[in-house]
């Protein structure tokens, strides 16, 4: 599990002060060649010229042969 908070935007926007992002995820790699994974992230960005808060959510489900 992840949890960052990063401040870029402060000098390049006027839409925030803050980005908060929040990850996690569960993977299977019990063979060399095989990767089975669940991965879910979630992005918090609270407007500063307005008392409402963009939430983006990702959710994956990766499956990797290699070969």
């Amino acid at each position: 599990m992840s949890v960052k908070q990063d401040g870029f935007v402060v000098e390049n926007s006027d839409i925030t002060n803050k980005v908060t992002a929040l990850g996690w995820g569960v993977a299977y790699t019990g063979r060399e060649d095989f990767s089975l994974s669940r991965e879910t992230s979630r992005l918090r960005v609270p407007l500063t010229k307005s008392d409402r808060t963009i939430t983006a959510n990702l959710f994956s489900f990766n499956l990797r042969y290699f070969f």
